[in-house]
């Protein structure tokens, strides 16, 4: 099927006249070339002269490049726009340096500001030498700022013998320039600047105006929805719906946010057209808003690749790094994935050194032998010593190239077409990045590869596709094109017409005397309409769509839609309506599926008390971390976890209480000799730090984590100065507990004698505690009752709650131990049991009875999800696996 999105007939008699026809757009140059080329195959024709039709600007470059080579201008260097961001950069930098005044938070958007406003002014014909000019700079202190800006960016240009397009444009003025002796024709052409205008009242002979004349106004309509996606989803079942009628159709959606709503709507276009599975290459929709290079994933992936030349790395880039196809997938095997994922996560850090990956893929390949080939790429890529070496960007493409070949990027899997088409634009951009040596001194790896991303995110992806019925475009690619139909997304009243955005570099009364773009919202206004009205004359139905509300913001309709009738819809169905119809007459049968294999392993079970603290909060997370063996990713955060500082602690006490043992000894300290004994016990602890944990935090977080632990030790020796006489008879001790068929290894903090010969067992705890945690048919901190039930003769337990500023004993016993240890078990559990219990001993045979039930249903398999409480779910990390919200759900609807 010839598809056509442009009539070329009224144009015939102007290409039979000799004229070049120039457009606003490449599209549109592309489409009338198309169809001239449809037109003389139709004919017959075998060979033929192409139609001479290119974008304006195009055009007026190539006559540039034309009196370069006829000797009538000087040869100079065209800048693209990224070397000229750079040379305005560096223009802006030195400034900043030199005037030693302000700081810019954001230089390169400064650069983009700057080279926008020069441009703006040349292409008015601004002449910023002027007094009266530069008395409008020097009232405003941005303005003023640029022109010295101005004048450094100049200087560059000078001595690079560089030009930009707009100057190109102004050369071309010149008296030594021929004209040509060919006329034009400017189709569909309706806004030229006045630099523009002077260079064709100048090169052509004769500029006549086409602008698509259609026989009958549009139709248009507009309608509004609730939100932005419900929006989008009107659009694509729309379009979808419009194509099964009449294949031959031509539609179009303009996107005015391509840059968020691209991806949505190309997956509901998908969805609508059956297009997300086998048939995923056979969407018939041409998508003429691309992406930025930096964002397609092979791409991407060849980045992240290059980051494994920096000092450190990103941990969630370099897991998904290991994921990528675009990699050997000798690299991809499950259990290397796993041992890397493990060990990065659990160092808890958002940036992993790159020297501390080369060392633990050295030592897995070892001790495992799993990824052997990863570890020997990265030694090989520390051993290229001139990636250390500055450089200027052309070698830097050299030596990005042998990194990326060492890691075998992009892999050995066949690309698709779209990934074919995007490496090839990697390598023509690299070529490019090549050519930016006249912009940049030699520069380090880190700035080298931040300036090829940078570089990357300006460059478009925009693979060819074969054209079809469907197009989504934006705004201005729209403009001229014949379309049968067209939806219009996002005519919301602050979007059509923008609001005005003037240049903040230029005098706001110099861009509305010469009306600038986005000077004014009068400027604003007669643009959109223009381009409305400009989609009235090409299309016969136009559709208009906005969305009445925006992340909780009433939106309103744009006013150019004020004499066009429209209505509010609800939002379209989420799913085919076959798919509820169809489901409607289908009997579900709900299976209760809680119960697992009975446990049937013998010896002692590794993790020891936490078992049955699992089971007791969720017996489903007792399965999963037990059976399934399934442990959650912990989140990366700054400095210590609270677990790292929670050992810390605890390994200071052990050291502490080894020195002094008893009550006694602690009492014939004085308080210098007590925090001079609090300063060692807290040295040995930091200094048998893991080496790899030390590393990982700068040497000042050490020093503060040292001075938290003196501080609250200092604090809990005070209070324990207040007991009665105790000795320490045991610390860190272990004793495995049998409970029925299990048998759990548990580890006890510290065993006190007391002054009449009772024991009291101490848990030590840096975070909120509470006797309540004991009590109930589920009790959720169960450690202290297997301690006890694990030593005969315990006469009370007892949380230390060692943390700063709230140190205090929290226990039950059956003696008065210490201020802090309840002895009125009665008045302890009454809230709790009823009747309640009146004795150390009948709170003791509870415990035994709930402990020995929670062991049970661990061993019959009960794997429930019956979170014990809310807060048993904020540190579990099983929700993806348990879907504990839908339990709840389905448990309501029961």
């Amino acid at each position: 099927m010839a598809l056509s999105l442009y009539d070329i007939e009224p144009l015939l008699s102007n290409v039979a006249a000799g004229h070049t026809l120039l457009t606003p757009n490449a599209r549109l140059a592309r489409r009338i070339s198309s169809q001239w080329n449809l037109r003389q195959s139709a004919t017959g024709a075998k060979a033929w002269e192409s139609l001479s039709v290119m974008p304006v600007e195009a055009w007026m470059l190539s006559q540039w490049d034309a009196a370069v080579s006829r000797g009538e201008l000087p040869p100079k260097a065209r800048l693209s726009a990224f070397q000229e961001q750079q040379f305005w950069l560096q223009a802006i930098t030195a400034h900043e340096a030199a005037a030693g005044t302000f700081h810019l938070l954001r230089p390169e958007q400064a650069a983009k500001l700057a080279a926008e406003a020069r441009d703006l002014l040349g292409r008015w014909q601004v002449n910023c030498q002027e007094p009266a000019i530069r008395q409008l700079f020097a009232l405003e202190e941005d303005c003023r700022i640029y022109l010295e800006w101005l004048n450094g960016f100049e200087m560059r240009l000078e001595v690079n013998n560089a030009v930009t397009a707009g100057d190109c444009l102004q050369q071309l003025l010149q008296a030594g320039v021929d004209r040509v002796a060919n006329s034009v024709t400017l189709v569909e052409v309706e806004d030229l600047t006045p630099l523009q205008e002077a260079v064709l009242a100048k090169l052509a002979s004769t500029v006549k105006s086409h602008l698509a004349a259609s026989e009958a106004p549009a139709a248009c309509e507009w309608k509004a929805f609730q939100g932005r996606r419900q929006e989008l989803h009107a659009a694509a079942q729309w379009a979808a719906s419009r194509h099964r009628e009449a294949p031959d159709r031509t539609l179009g959606v303009v996107l005015s946010e391509s840059g968020t709503d691209r991806v949505t709507l190309e997956y509901l276009l998908r969805r609508e057209f059956g297009c997300l599975g086998a048939s995923y290459t056979h969407l018939p929709v041409n998508f003429s808003t691309g992406i930025t290079l930096d964002e397609a994933p092979v791409v991407r992936h060849a980045l992240a690749v290059l980051n494994f030349g920096l000092e450190h790395v990103n941990v969630r880039a370099l897991t998904s790094l290991l994921q990528s196809r675009f990699l050997p997938a000798m690299w991809r095997s499950d259990e290397l994935q796993q041992r890397l994922i493990k060990w990065v996560f659990d160092l808890g850090r958002e940036q992993l050194s790159v020297t501390e990956l080369r060392q633990y893929c050295a030592g897995m390949a070892r001790r495992r032998g799993l990824g052997v080939e990863l570890a020997e790429c990265l030694q090989a890529l520390h051993g290229m010593r001139e990636l250390r070496r500055p450089a200027l960007p052309s070698q830097w493409v050299e030596r990005f190239y042998r990194v990326l070949d060492l890691l075998q990027w992009p892999g050995t899997e066949p690309l698709d077409s779209l990934e074919y088409q995007q490496v090839e634009l990697w390598h023509r951009s690299l070529e490019e990045f090549a050519g930016l040596d006249g912009c940049c001194d030699p520069l380090d790896y880190t700035a080298a590869l931040a300036l090829l991303v940078s570089f990357c995110g300006q460059q478009i992806s925009q693979p060819q596709t074969s054209d079809s019925a469907v197009q989504v475009l934006g705004p201005l690619e729209a403009a001229g094109l014949s379309f049968d139909e067209l939806w219009v997304c996002g005519m919301q009243a602050d979007s059509w017409p923008a609001p005005a955005q003037p240049n903040p570099l230029l005098p706001v009364s110099l861009q509305r005397q010469l009306s600038m773009p986005h000077s004014t919202a009068e400027r604003e206004w007669r643009f959109s309409h223009s381009l409305w009205q400009q989609y009235a004359r090409t299309c016969s139905r136009i559709v208009a769509s906005y969305c009445w509300e925006e992340e909780g913001v009433p939106q309103l309709p744009s006013p150019l839609l004020a004499e066009i009738d429209g209505t509010q819809q609800q939002a379209p169905a989420v799913i085919d309506p076959l798919w509820p119809s169809q489901a409607g007459g289908i009997t579900l049968e709900r299976l209760v599926d809680e119960k697992a294999p009975a446990w049937t392993e013998v010896g002692a079970v590794a993790g020891g008390s936490a078992l049955l603290e699992h089971q007791s909060h969720c017996p489903f997370r007792a399965f999963a971390r037990w059976r399934l063996k399934v442990q959650p990713l912990p989140e990366p955060q700054a400095g210590l976890s609270a677990a790292q500082r929670g050992s810390l602690l605890h390994e200071a006490l052990f050291q502490l209480w080894q020195r002094l043992s008893d009550h006694s000894a602690l009492l014939a300290l004085t308080l210098a000799q007590q925090r001079q004994h609090i300063g060692e016990a807290v040295a040995t602890v930091l200094r048998d730090v893991n080496a790899d944990l030390k590393m990982a935090h700068p040497h000042s977080l050490w020093l503060l984590e040292q001075q938290r632990l003196e501080r609250v030790l200092d604090q809990w020796l005070d209070l324990e100065r207040t007991r009665g006489q105790f000795a320490v008879s045991a610390l860190e001790h272990t004793v495995e507990l049998p409970l029925l068929t299990l048998t759990l290894r548990l580890k006890v903090d510290r065993i006190d004698t007391l002054a009449d010969g009772s024991t009291l067992i101490l848990d030590y705890k840096s975070g909120q505690c509470t006797i309540n945690d004991w009590l109930g048919a589920r009790p959720p901190a169960p450690q202290l009752l297997l301690y006890g039930s694990a030593q005969s003769g315990v006469s009370a337990l007892a949380f230390a709650q060692v943390r700063n500023g709230e140190c205090a004993l929290k226990g039950l016993g059956s003696v008065p131990a210490e201020q802090g240890i309840l002895t009125d078990i009665r008045k302890a559990t009454r809230k709790h049991f009823e009747p309640p219990l009146d004795t150390w001993a009948a709170l003791n045979r509870h415990w035994q009875s709930v402990l020995q039930e929670l062991a049970q249903e661990f061993i019959d398999g009960e794997a429930r999800v019956d979170p014990l409480r809310t807060d048993s779910c904020q540190w579990c990390g099983l929700q993806p696996l348990c879907r504990v919200a839908v339990a709840a759900e389905a448990t309501e609807c029961d």
